[in-house]
């Protein structure tokens, strides 16, 4: 009886962890205030609160576990013409 065990040529996997925390805080919110620009390009209209910033402010940090990747090449380690002769076939 003979077995093939095939292994993938590709595979992508991604670890992930999600951590959460309050953002911002009322020191960066502080920072937020200073940077006139940010003011007038996100709040036209309206007075801008630590209560408005918190619920429309998001902080997205995307870190890499590691960046390494696997290659697995398959090739022919002994021609089949070979492997008859090795047996004694020919």
């Amino acid at each position: 009886m003979l077995f093939f065990f095939y292994i993938e040529c590709e595979k992508t996997k991604y670890n992930f962890h999600m951590n959460y925390a309050s953002f911002p805080t009322k020191t960066y919110f502080e920072e937020i205030l200073k940077n006139e620009k940010t003011i007038q390009y996100i709040y036209q209209d309206d007075k801008l609160t630590f209560e408005k910033v918190k619920e429309s402010v998001v902080a997205l940090r995307i870190n890499f576990e590691s960046m390494t990747e696997t290659h697995i090449i398959e090739q022919i380690s002994t021609p089949i013409i070979n492997l008859i002769s090795n047996i004694g076939l020919i």
